[in-house]
């Protein structure tokens, strides 16, 4: 299991690929935007540093080719090339992450065929519990950092697929808060999270594949996630995005209000 330090710089790991942080604090890579269509091609092409615009004229025709070799369609799901990446965020403590469960969902994931995942854990404090060092299909796809700079805890968040919230037991549905939808959102990033969580947020609810991806089985979720095709994960990231603004505006409209009713005595 790959270790994370907090030197300013440091590189988010996972095997056979390394992402560079830059000195502003951002990845030199783009977000992961096609995750199930050549990602890994374009991640290796740029960490080479051939970037000729020749050499990207070929690739997308290649892509082309293969889109219409399938049908068209969403493209490939289960047994895809692509590493599909799951991120966790938050300090690593029982009590707050239901670590077991997902990383016997994650485990399980690898008897049916979806092996191609990466899960990245984001901490300040603890450590990941031995449950995950007991698994080796996990164990071999977990990639852990702790005490990150924000530039760098933010930039590895961004450089995943999915933000997993993975909440310890119902109080975070019913009577607490998390941090892990509002760090998702702020970032445009997909969540695997429960209905009823995805409940609480009215610019979450009403989105047809967060929904889709959204059930009380974490274990179903992370499958549906993996399984998306292409269009439904840009459709997602869109989602994302969409609430993001909404909650924005939605913080401005508030603000304002409490502005115009305040009096000065």
């Amino acid at each position: 299991m790959a270790r994370g330090n907090s030197t300013f710089g440091a590189l988010f790991r996972r095997p056979g690929v390394v992402y560079p942080i830059h000195p502003t604090g951002h990845l030199r890579l783009p977000r992961p935007k096609r995750p199930f269509a050549g990602q890994q091609q374009r991640w290796r092409r740029h960490l080479s540093g051939r970037e000729e615009e020749e050499e990207e004229e070929e690739e997308d025709e290649e892509e082309e080719e293969d889109e219409e070799a399938s049908g068209g369609g969403g493209g490939e799901s289960a047994g895809r090339e692509e590493d599909v990446v799951f991120v966790v965020q938050g300090n690593m403590q029982s009590h707050r992450r239901n670590y077991p469960e997902l990383t016997r969902c994650l485990e399980a994931m690898c008897s049916t065929g979806r092996d191609n995942y990466q899960l990245v854990a984001v901490g300040a404090r603890g450590d990941l519990p031995d449950d995950v060092r007991r698994m080796q299909c996990v164990e071999q796809r977990t990639t852990e950092w702790r005490h990150l700079e924000y530039p760098e805890f933010y930039a590895n968040i961004s450089a995943a697929h999915f933000v997993v919230t993975a909440a310890a037991g119902h109080d975070y549905e019913y009577d607490k808060a998390t941090s892990t939808v509002p760090t998702a959102l702020l970032l445009e990033r997909p969540l695997v999270i429960s209905s009823t969580l995805l409940d609480a947020y009215p610019c979450l609810r009403k989105s047809r594949v967060h929904s889709m991806v959204a059930n009380d089985d974490l274990c179903l979720n992370l499958q549906t996630a993996y399984d998306l095709t292409t269009e439904e994960y840009d459709e997602m990231e869109l989602e994302a995005r969409d609430c993001k603004l909404e909650m924005w505006r939605h913080a401005r409209e508030t603000v304002a209000g409490m502005a115009s009713g305040w009096t000065l005595d």
